[in-house]
């Protein structure tokens, strides 16, 4: 595996760091202190403190919804989300490790839509209409946790820079290679956002040039259309070039650039997966560990969102409505019996008030 292909090592071992880093800050800001080998554990628990010290989350008054289409995208979030965390129980000895670098490929896929269902669950659970596209999701995402109390996924990143960083927190300037710890994760989530924005930057962008010439094209056409109608001779159809965007259009979609947060990471890393380089993620892991790294990463920083998420989902159903959608999904014994997923969160869960 290792040197297989050294641009491949190069992408994973940068999104290896970047995952790493927001895994790091979830532990700095709900389990500072805690013992190395019991932090992962507790910072659920910390979360859950989160939870219910959040007055804007005791303010949450029950709505009067339909609750199976809230259940659907739930039990959908929680499938994916089961699929993601057997993917390593699967490979339960060092010699079956080898698989993990083939699962990421999915596994970074699967991560992305068991947040994003979650989270149509919660807009619904609030009595809103269906996000009918990723981007309305994420932004949905990026617009309800900035400033709550959770730590590095409330975090987002706009034209200035981090926002809604924890107290205390600071943010220095890291290089990609250095390794990732308490002192610097945050410097990492920021290049993590920054770069990110950059990329639906350019997306953007490249969506105004094909516009700007669509809209040349439909500008000729009509003129041709009046010339002909006045007499005149046909005209062979020009070719466009893709025209450039002048400063100040480039400045107009950066205005209009919403913050980007956690979520948008995750929808990166799904892109790169399904349609710009499948190679990051089974050649790019320098040794099997690394790649069971990237997937523990992936199933724990996924877990820990959605138990943000089903929080505020528990107090716009009520409950009771909630507790019944779990008992539901825990009849199937594979969900029962997983190591974790929504089986692992229940029992935090029914805590809450």
């Amino acid at each position: 595996m290792a040197g297989a292909n050294p641009d491949a090592e190069g992408s994973f071992r940068g999104n290896l760091r970047y995952l790493q880093a927001w895994h790091q800050a979830a532990i700095a800001t709900f389990a500072r202190g805690a013992n190395p080998g019991k932090a992962t554990a507790i910072v659920a628990e910390g979360i859950t403190n989160s939870c219910r010290g959040d007055p804007a989350l005791g303010k949450v008054q029950r709505k009067a919804i339909a609750i199976d289409p809230v259940q659907t995208f739930l039990v959908n979030a929680w499938g994916t989300e089961l699929l993601l965390v057997l993917q390593e129980d699967l490979a339960r000895s060092q010699e079956d490790w080898h698989v993990i670098a083939l699962a990421n490929q999915w596994a970074v896929v699967q991560s992305y839509y068991a947040v994003e269902n979650a989270t149509v669950a919660l807009v619904l659970a609030q009595g809103n209409a269906k996000p009918d596209t990723h981007e309305k999701t994420r932004a949905a995402y990026a617009e309800r946790w900035q400033g709550k109390p959770y730590g590095p996924f409330a975090v987002v990143s706009g034209r200035g820079g981090l926002d809604h960083l924890p107290n205390a927190v600071k943010v220095e300037q890291v290089h990609i290679l250095e390794n990732v710890g308490e002192r610097n994760c945050w410097g990492f989530i920021d290049m993590c956002l920054r770069t990110t924005r950059q990329d639906m930057l350019h997306e953007r962008f490249a969506d105004a040039r094909l516009r700007k010439r669509s809209s040349r094209l439909k500008a000729w056409g009509e003129d041709e259309k009046d010339r002909l109608t006045r007499g005149r001779k046909p005209r062979k159809k020009p070719v466009f070039p893709l025209p450039r965007l002048l400063p100040t259009e480039r400045q107009a979609i950066d205005d209009k650039m919403r913050p980007t947060s956690f979520i948008d990471y995750l929808y990166r890393l799904r892109i790169r997966s399904n349609y710009v380089d499948t190679t990051m993620f089974t050649e790019g892991p320098g040794t099997d560990f690394e790649a069971v790294q990237m997937h523990r990463y992936l199933s724990q920083l996924v877990g820990w969102n959605l138990l943000i998420i089903e929080a505020w989902i528990r107090r716009y159903v009520g409950a009771s409505s909630f507790a019944a959608m779990m008992d539901a999904w825990l009849r199937h014994k594979v969900a029962a019996t997983a190591p974790g997923g929504m089986v692992a969160r229940r029992a935090s869960l029914l805590e809450l008030p």
